[in-house]
């Protein structure tokens, strides 16, 4: 086996050694054990070891307590020694985790049910001389109300920061916990815990009209009037067509509707066809009771649109 001494200085990154069949009959490997709790080991060993195979066992330390660990690595095989050991040690507490994360919790402002809060960003360092891989997950009940940028290189070299964006999108009004969790595949490695407050809009009623649009022309624009019914203002937020629908739209609302006022969406089809339909959808966010506001957009198979084979070329006849 090499090596046959092991020190651990950082918590969860995993150091491996190599057992090897240097004889010519198959070795049956009967345990694989750590003597010591603070200490874990996986492999891929199996029950066997073919003649000039090799296999890995990977140690990892998962805590570091106020004195030194000691422990041994012991595999018990069926040739001439039987026992094989390697030593293994970490030293006492106080080394960094393997990825320090610049922020333990977030909490964010409270937000109008389907519009998005202020981005919040956060730091990893990778507190290690070694490339560390790892995912990042959005966890618990409410992991639907946040959106995160997962942007970091993967595996984040060693010694190196990258920053991170995530946002709260609430979809239901109340308070709504959750957490951002970053693993690797010797467990987890940090944690955020999220905290954010859904509020139902209270702004004047809006109103989209018409309520849907059918186009037979491509480049033309048809307006939908977006009225203010209420006696308060209305925030607007995003306003977007379904992507790669065949739509696109203008818009003067602004984000804000004064009440009894109205604001215009102009949209066009960008494209027709004399073989499929084109069918999308117009979405208004609003700070109103409602929140998302939706009609429907298509475009029917149009007969009268035919594709040219051939140019026609025209040249002076005098």
């Amino acid at each position: 086996m090499t090596p046959n001494t092991l020190s651990f200085t950082v918590v969860g990154v995993p150091q491996s050694i190599t057992l090897t069949n240097s004889g010519n009959t198959v070795l049956t490997l009967q345990s694989i054990t750590v003597g010591d709790q603070g200490f874990t080991q996986t492999n891929t060993c199996g029950s066997t070891l073919a003649p000039a195979a090799a296999c890995t066992v990977s140690i990892t330390v998962n805590s570091l307590g106020t004195t030194a660990l000691n422990s041994t690595l012991t595999i018990v095989a069926n040739d001439a020694a039987g026992t094989h050991t390697v030593a293994l040690g970490a030293v006492a507490g106080g080394t960094l985790p393997p990825l320090s994360i610049s922020s333990s919790s977030l909490t964010f402002p409270s937000t109008l049910l389907y519009f998005s809060s202020p981005v919040q960003t956060f730091t990893i360092t990778n507190n290690t001389p070694y490339a560390i891989g790892f995912s990042v997950s959005l966890q618990g009940a409410a992991a639907d109300n946040y959106m995160v940028n997962a942007s970091c290189p993967y595996p984040l070299p060693g010694g190196q920061s990258c920053t991170e964006q995530i946002a709260f999108k609430p979809v239901i009004a109340g308070e709504h916990h959750g957490s951002l969790e970053f693993s690797s595949n010797s467990g987890s490695l940090a944690s955020i815990s999220l905290t954010g407050t859904g509020i139902a809009g209270t702004g004047g009623a809006v109103t989209l009209s018409p309520s849907s649009l059918s186009f037979t022309k491509f480049g033309v624009p048809a307006p939908v009037t977006v009225t203010n019914t209420g006696a308060t203002a209305v925030a607007i937020g995003p306003i977007s067509i379904d992507s790669n629908s065949g739509y696109t739209q203008t818009n003067n609302c602004g984000s804000s509707l004064a009440p009894q006022s109205i604001c215009t969406i102009d949209v066009s089809a960008t494209g027709i066809s004399n073989s499929f339909a084109y069918i999308g959808n117009l979405t208004v966010i609003a700070g109103d009771a409602t929140g998302t506001h939706t009609i429907p957009l298509s475009t029917p198979v149009s007969t009268a649109y035919v594709t040219p084979k051939n140019p026609m070329v025209f040249g002076s006849w005098w």
